[in-house]
């Protein structure tokens, strides 16, 4: 077997669910679920340069806390690791589908991405995107689905 058909694919979707745990689709023109529009979020895969660089701010952040505070550990506040967890998602997240956040205002691209995962009522889409991003098998070739 050549080990490379096993290569992460470079982006996947995950398939939101509501904070009712159902999967969530925008809405028709009668105000009904239209099942060819998932709600979905774009990702890019653990290997890539955006998951690295995304790990690479994480540590500098945790280092810096410990040269702040003579090397004793020192954890962040929740606010500020609802915060951080929003940047970092933001950076490993390719685009939205069917998905507008209005509290947003006009931001685009990161600053929208990072808007919404900081936005502490909606906490349930930083933890399915989270846990979406923490298995490789969500990235195997082939696959469209969450």
């Amino acid at each position: 077997m050549d080990i490379i058909t096993q290569r992460a694919v470079a982006t996947a979707p995950l398939h939101l669910k509501g904070i009712d745990g159902n999967l969530l689709y925008e809405l028709g023109a009668n105000g009904q679920p239209d099942l060819d529009k998932p709600v979905r979020i774009h990702f890019y895969s653990p290997g890539s340069k955006q998951q690295a660089a995304a790990e690479t701010r994480a540590t500098q952040r945790a280092l810096a806390r410990l040269e702040a505070n003579d090397g004793k550990p020192n954890p962040a506040t929740p606010e500020v690791r609802r915060l951080e967890a929003a940047e970092d998602l933001a950076a490993v997240t390719h685009h939205f589908e069917n998905l507008t956040y209005s509290a947003a205002g006009d931001a685009q691209g990161v600053d929208l991405y990072q808007a919404m995962y900081a936005d502490p009522d909606l906490g349930f889409i930083a933890n399915q995107s989270a846990a979406f991003l923490s298995k490789w098998g969500n990235f195997k070739p082939g696959s469209a689905t969450s």
